[in-house]
């Protein structure tokens, strides 16, 4: 049976997070291990107008990249990614490791090639996010990894990480929406406060 937390998270992430809008590019970027999570955002993109293109990779492929990459494979930057950061319009990331100490043993100095070579999509990044071209959000699905690293059982993590995003079952997304206005309001009183 499906954990209706997660159909409530998606509709968070969607329609709260990053308000999916009719026509919007969207992409939906996650391991395949938090497939529930990817498909439930994937039919709430749809149901909300949306144009989602998946991008669910496999577990330990950034590991055998580092392992096995010439420094030119390192700095390549593929063309889909790069149209994707230029023109998408939203971005969902769904992070959901199987190990997450994957890459510790990875030499420091063929990570720092990478994010070198990337500076550039990272600034686009950066830059449509700042004027609101992009609008993103990243969330976590609980994996047995995290919960290990939480010195949880995956149940109890679970509990713990949709109790964080879906602190209202009945309706996840007004939650979120007032909680933003009460919070717009500390921000208001505090702008004429020394």
């Amino acid at each position: 049976m499906a954990d209706p937390r997660i159909e409530k998270l998606a509709d968070v992430l969607v329609n709260y997070s990053v308000a999916v809008r009719p026509g919007d590019r969207v992409l939906i970027d996650g391991t395949v291990l938090a497939e529930p999570l990817l498909k439930a955002v994937y039919t709430r993109v749809l149901q909300s107008g949306g144009h989602p293109f998946m991008q669910a990779s496999l577990a330990g492929l950034e590991e055998l990249l580092y392992r096995y990459a010439s420094e030119e494979q390192l700095r390549h930057i593929p063309e889909p990614v790069k149209l994707v950061t230029e023109t998408y319009d939203v971005r969902i990331a769904i992070a959901g490791a199987e190990n997450t100490k994957a890459l510790s043993t990875v030499d420091p100095a063929r990570m720092v090639l990478r994010q070198q070579a990337r500076t550039e999509l990272t600034k686009t990044f950066m830059r449509r996010s700042a004027s609101g071209e992009l609008r993103w959000v990243v969330a976590l699905f609980p994996t047995n990894a995290y919960a290990q690293d939480a010195e949880m059982s995956l149940s109890e993590y679970e509990d713990f990480v949709y109790g964080a995003c879906v602190p209202d079952m009945g309706d996840p997304v007004g939650y979120w929406q007032r909680f933003s206005q009460w919070q717009q309001g500390i921000v208001d009183w505090l702008k004429g406060r020394k």
